[in-house]
């Protein structure tokens, strides 16, 4: 396994998923009462999207259908639910959209030879912002596309990663030329791309995975605190930090072991983290981190690994 896995599209990053089978849990609950919304993968072939209150009762399977079901973010309304899905962990993916009071999905690409991946919405939930690329070889960089249809467009080149922040700026990861390819540092840029400005705090050698606090005044983001060219994940031993939004007052919010990732995401008080644990005291699970006490709480337990999570706006 190769920290690539990070950067290129789903079909990858699940093998980070495959290594824990099996999973069970509870169903029909009330969708109203669940706070978070994630992806638990029971094996290779299987991932569907779940839902978990933010104190981890009553986890609710949202989906269960044929395939893998990935990376699903709210809509600004917190009544849809973004995700990308395809036919197995190692097959191409598109981006779907799901009323999650019922109804069916709806296929906005189909690409039967790209990786769509990392989803997020524009705040007006008119369009999404996504990656595309080959599901080997890396992505081409971040994209648009409208709900209602139409041609995707192109934003930035050969990135990563993106969120977009409540005022419209985007956030991204973006490989360093040069350098090795583990190497990413953060951007922030206008809605279309551009003016992007490095926002990594300064000597920091790599940072990705960031996601915007609910009032755009702050960004969380993932440092590897280890080796993060090691074959073997655990080794990379990746981190959470926060800061402002200008790069200023950087912290480190986890130091458990293993990888805390998959990217975190923000209660809507900007209170707590949610993000995918794969170290003590979760292995495999979902987790949360309060950003004053750094208390670090697991939320999910069972056989499955669940990643990915996204908290619901209010």
């Amino acid at each position: 396994m190769h920290l690539e896995s990070r950067l290129i599209g789903p079909a990858a990053l699940l093998l980070l998923l495959a290594a824990c089978a099996g999973g069970d849990g509870g169903d029909g609950a009330d969708v109203t009462e669940h706070e978070i919304v994630y992806t638990s993968a029971s094996d290779q072939q299987h991932a569907d999207l779940w839902l978990v209150g933010a104190d981890g009762a009553d986890p609710a399977r949202l989906t269960d259908a044929e395939g893998v079901e990935l990376m699903p973010t709210w809509s600004p309304d917190g009544e849809r639910v973004a995700y990308v899905s395809g036919a197995a962990w190692d097959s191409p993916t598109d981006l779907y959209v799901l009323d999650v009071d019922g109804g069916e999905s709806e296929q906005l690409t189909s690409t039967p030879d790209r990786c769509e991946s990392q989803p997020t919405w524009t705040p007006d939930g008119e369009e999404l912002v996504y990656v595309s690329g080959s599901c080997d070889a890396g992505p081409d960089g971040v994209f648009a596309i409208g709900l209602d249809g139409g041609e995707e467009r192109e934003l930035v080149a050969g990135a990563s990663w993106p969120d977009i922040g409540p005022d419209g700026r985007l956030l991204y990861s973006a490989p360093v030329p040069g350098k090795p390819w583990y190497v990413q540092r953060l951007w922030v840029s206008e809605p279309d791309g551009t003016g992007a400005r490095d926002v990594t705090p300064p000597g920091m050698a790599s940072a990705s995975e960031a996601t915007w606090s609910p009032d755009g005044g702050r960004i969380a983001f993932v440092v590897p605190a280890g080796d993060p060219a090691a074959d073997e994940p655990a080794e990379w031993n990746e981190e959470i930090y926060v800061m402002d939004a200008d790069g200023s007052d950087v912290r480190r919010l986890t130091t458990t072991p293993g990888n805390d990732h998959w990217p975190p995401s923000w209660s809507p008080d900007g209170r707590l983290l949610v993000y995918g644990a794969d170290g003590d005291p979760a292995s495999g699970e979902l987790a949360t981190v309060d950003l004053e006490t750094l208390e670090v709480t697991p939320l999910t337990d069972d056989d499955a690994q669940d990643a990915f999570p996204s908290w619901r706006p209010r």
